[in-house]
């Protein structure tokens, strides 16, 4: 199913290109932190890749030839699946890239030109605030109260207090992307413990002291 989704999204993603593709002239991406390193082929070729700061899951990537040839872009995930494949002979291309339906992670794009291939990498990275994360904070007001907070979890999450022997004396789970609980633990004997919780992806680990 997850196959046939990339295969449908591609088509519908060569589509969406094949409209919005429109020439322009390559220019140094001046946004802070993004460096201009553009690809250069021995027919005179050059392409560049450039993040859109304020769109973090679209790239532009911008080509320029002395000569009109005709040259193929391929785009591939990292595992080297094919998302999209074009023709054009444009002297000056620019093309916007819109990878919603795809998600952050690592990109090649491909250029062949005159028999030569080129390629170049792209990383979307997604932002620390969408990243699945979990806190454990004790009240620093009212006796032993807990508060746990996971935030864009994609998977159950497992909390587990142990005793200073290891023993468990408190386990529970959930399923929901975003989730804040208050743990009231007057009923656990005086002593030290340690709080866990774990996703797939997230770990966090908490000592508390019941009074």
């Amino acid at each position: 199913m997850k196959t046939l989704t990339k295969t449908i999204f591609a088509l519908s993603l060569t589509l969406a290109f094949a409209l919005s593709s429109f020439s322009a002239v390559a220019n140094t991406n001046d946004e802070p932190g993004n460096i201009f390193d553009p690809k250069k082929m021995s027919s005179g070729l050059i392409f560049d890749l450039d993040h859109i700061s304020e769109d973090l899951l679209k790239f532009r990537l911008n080509i320029h030839q002395p000569e009109k040839h005709l040259y193929n872009i391929t785009i591939y995930d990292k595992d080297g699946n094919q998302l999209y494949t074009a023709y054009t002979s444009k002297t000056d291309n620019s093309q916007l890239f819109n990878l919603e339906g795809l998600g952050y992670g690592e990109y090649i794009v491909e250029i062949n030109s005159l028999g030569e291939t080129a390629s170049d990498r792209i990383v979307l990275k997604e932002p620390e605030y969408l990243r699945p994360m979990g806190f454990i904070k004790e009240s620093e007001k009212i006796k032993n109260k807990v508060t746990i907070v996971s935030l864009n979890t994609e998977s159950t999450v497992k909390v587990k207090i142990t005793d200073s022997n290891g023993k468990k004396v408190y386990v529970n789970s959930y399923y929901l992307k975003n989730y804040r609980e208050h743990l009231d633990l007057n009923w656990l004997p005086k002593g030290e413990y340690t709080m866990t919780m774990t996703s797939d992806n997230f770990s966090e680990t908490e000592n508390i002291t019941i009074k």
